[in-house]
């Protein structure tokens, strides 16, 4: 009797949420509703007592704990390497993890802070105009880029050479590649490159199987032949958007990449399709914090590289939202990403509206980032909600207005680094609605990739 009445106020919201919309809409398969659940216990953040020399994050998690071991080997030891080759020894491991996202024409999106430099925020991206028949490559380009202001000691043909004699053995595919696979196989098997990399004959590789190993230092050379005959470069940005709407008192400084005032004026920044990206980070003890995003569209023809097996694909048509956040009064940093779904900025912006920048520690941020989130969405006007314990007065406007409301089990992911001096706090915060997992918090059935 216990647990149907733990059931009994769900069935009140779904009946009063439904029935109190006079004009339904039938959900398109872009709006239907998703049971992908996630065990509310998952961890999120680290205790700030685990003190560990990295911390890194990624999906599958088998990937970092590799990436990690990698690192701690005596061979890399013993090079003394800075945090920037470190960070580009994890950009390069991820080509290999991601060779559909992650990819020479893929675009990169990083935030950075090193004990040298104040958080700076980059992106690496293709001109928006571009001839059909001319290739940029602003992944490598990027990472070239942060070496160089960096200063690192060593070059990328030099961390290319580390990486081919100290990768692991083996790399498992995780489930988003497998899927892509599997979705682009007819054009995948028109290469033998491809069908060499992520092929078992004639069926497309699947979970946790292996993938092959990069020649990193073959790639290296064959992108530096290509840099010598062609000029052109891809663009980068450190642009973003002072978001002074909710600076009234002074007290913070918030900047975005996207103009996230527009949705003050019911501007949706809504895309087509849904965003598709690979994200990945490090951290240290010394507080010095790497973020990347990495995406690009798997649309048209699908061509390898460099004569590997990573792909060659368009621009993405949407890209992930992020705010850096300065809170003068509690002297707290805030980095937020937000890069799921069709329109990432207006997870961002609700979020700023219910006042994430006044967090004071990382559980904070964490009740923040696991609130219940809505998406507006127009042609036609509807709304998804996740459920909440009480319905709001936001809702009850939509529906007095005869909106239609749709319950979704998960919508979007947000991710944060933040900085709370007067707690002594300082590490990444993830949301329980995403695959990523962190390397510092123990192996648990909750927390498998």
């Amino acid at each position: 009797m216990k647990m149907k009445l733990k059931f009994f106020p769900w069935l009140i919201y779904f009946f009063f949420l439904f029935s109190s919309c006079t004009q339904i809409i039938r959900p398109s398969p872009s709006t239907s509703i998703s049971f992908l659940s996630k065990n509310k216990n998952t961890p999120t953040y680290c205790d700030s007592k685990i003190k560990k020399e990295l911390n890194l994050f990624s999906h599958p998690l088998s990937s970092a704990k590799s990436f990690n071991q990698l690192l701690s080997s005596k061979a890399l030891k013993t090079k003394r390497l800075l945090f920037i080759e470190k960070v580009s020894l994890w950009l390069l491991f991820q080509m290999n993890t991601r060779p559909d996202l992650s990819s020479p024409t893929s675009r990169l999106q990083v935030y950075i802070k090193t004990n040298n430099s104040q958080p700076h925020y980059w992106d690496f991206h293709a001109p928006f105009k571009t001839k059909p028949n001319f290739n940029y490559f602003p992944y490598l380009e990027g990472l070239e880029t942060l070496l160089k202001t960096y200063q690192s000691r060593r070059t990328l043909k030099q961390l290319a050479k580390i990486l081919d004699r100290n990768f692991p053995a083996k790399l498992k595919i995780n489930k988003e590649l497998a899927i892509n696979i599997s979705q682009k196989k007819n054009a995948l098997k028109t290469s033998p490159l491809f069908k060499k990399a992520f092929f078992k004959g004639s069926e497309p590789m699947k979970e946790n199987e292996s993938l092959p190993k990069i020649n990193f230092s073959k790639l290296v050379k064959n992108y530096s032949r290509w840099k010598k005959r062609n000029k052109k470069r891809s663009l980068k940005s450190r642009h973003l958007f002072s978001l002074k709407i909710f600076n009234t008192s002074r007290e913070q400084s918030i900047n975005c990449n996207i103009d996230l005032s527009l949705y003050k004026h019911s501007i949706y920044l809504i895309g087509q399709g849904k965003t598709s990206v690979n994200l990945f980070g490090l951290e240290n003890t010394k507080g010095e914090v790497f973020i990347g995003v990495s995406s690009q569209s798997l649309k048209g023809p699908l061509k390898p590289l460099f004569n590997t097996f990573l792909i060659k694909a368009s621009p993405p048509q949407k890209t992930p939202a992020l705010c850096l956040i300065e809170n003068f009064r509690k002297n707290s940093k805030l980095a937020l990403l937000s890069y799921k779904g069709r329109d990432p900025g207006q997870y961002l912006y609700n979020i700023m509206k219910k006042g994430v920048y006044n967090s004071s520690s990382l559980m904070d941020l964490d009740i923040f980032l696991s609130a219940p989130r809505k998406l507006v969405l127009v042609n036609p006007l509807r709304v998804l909600v996740e459920p909440a314990e009480k319905i709001s007065e936001e809702y009850q406007k939509y529906r007095n207005q005869n909106i239609p409301i749709y319950p979704v089990k998960n919508l979007g992911n947000i991710m944060g680094h933040a900085h709370f001096p007067q707690r002594g706090q300082e590490g990444f915060v993830l949301d329980k609605r995403s695959p990523e997992r962190l390397s510092c918090l123990k192996k648990s059935k909750s927390s498998q990739p």
